[in-house]
């Protein structure tokens, strides 16, 4: 993601209920950024990752199998 200005960023990943099963605060961050997560202790399923910044969140839905 890029980071147009320096943020409190926060990855939340919750599963179909709405449950959140990993958090990862990545505490100020700006400009272009790779954000490795660990999602093995996943189960099959789907999922949300939601990536917030300030007052801002992006949602997406990714599938573990």
């Amino acid at each position: 993601y890029d980071f147009t200005s320096n943020v409190e960023a926060t990855v939340i990943i919750r599963d179909m209920m709405g449950k959140v099963v990993i958090t990862k605060t990545l505490g100020h961050v700006s400009g272009d950024q790779n954000i490795p997560v660990d999602i093995s202790s996943l189960t099959s399923g789907m999922y949300f990752v939601e990536l917030g910044a300030n007052n801002s969140k992006i949602v997406s839905k990714f599938s573990v199998q």
